[in-house]
């Protein structure tokens, strides 16, 4: 992920947890100072990786859990 792509993301969650919903694309744009492709573009990687799911028009994030290793026991 590049880190262009993870401040977006950061953004997105910042923004969720102050807000109560997700960002628009175009607020994304606004606030990163970006245009609204290459927010768009970076919200399709953050899709891609499954960091956030569109339903239809809107958004949600989606909350990983985080991974767990297994180790072998030896007994």
């Amino acid at each position: 992920m590049s880190e262009r792509t993870k401040e977006v993301l950061d953004y997105v969650y910042e923004h969720y947890v102050h807000e109560g919903y997700m960002p628009t694309i175009r607020t994304i744009g606004k606030d990163l100072h970006m245009s609204y492709q290459r927010a768009h573009q970076h919200m399709k990687k953050l899709e891609e990786a499954g960091h956030v799911k569109y339903l239809g028009r809107y958004c949600l994030p989606v909350l990983k859990q985080p991974t767990i290793e297994k180790k072998a026991v030896i007994a």
